[in-house]
């Protein structure tokens, strides 16, 4: 149910962004393929920002692994007595 108002919730958001972008260019007397273009800017820019984000958050959990995992070397080594 949770997924379902969410996915409820982006659309109605979508569908205002666009309802405000073409009323606006409706009122200013342009084409509406300006209002499509613009429409097209805004949403590119969101979705390029979604997976900037998301590379970010993946080069960030990347290098904690890669941290952990010399660390854990390290002490490997530290703790072998040669016995």
């Amino acid at each position: 149910m949770k997924t379902f108002l969410k996915f409820l919730l982006w659309t109605f958001v979508v569908l205002l962004i666009s309802a405000v972008v073409m009323s606006v260019t409706y009122l200013l007397e342009r084409p509406l393929t300006d209002g499509l273009y613009a429409l097209a800017a805004i949403f590119g820019i969101w979705i390029a920002i979604i997976i900037i984000r998301k590379i970010i958050i993946r080069l960030r959990a990347r290098a904690q692994v890669r941290n952990i995992l010399s660390k854990g070397s390290g002490e490997e080594v530290v703790d072998d007595l040669g016995m």
